[in-house]
């Protein structure tokens, strides 16, 4: 593991077993997603909200058609 951005970015490389990334993941309250790309991807991203990646905030969108 390397923090690429102090307190707000890291990089895994690529365990020979994805569920070696997944337990060590899972006990943090953060969302995160697992993509198993080519080793010259980044395979994982964690975000602190979805506009870290898009333009809008999509949970407070459905949020706001759900009612």
């Amino acid at each position: 593991m390397r923090q690429l951005v102090k307190h707000r970015s890291l990089e895994f490389r690529r365990s020979k077993n994805a569920t070696d990334i997944a337990d060590l993941l899972e006990n943090l309250t953060i969302d995160w997603c697992l993509h198993p790309g080519p080793v010259s991807v980044c395979e994982l991203l964690l975000c602190d909200m979805d506009s870290t990646i898009i333009a809008q905030e999509c949970v407070d969108e459905l949020a706001d058609l759900a009612g």
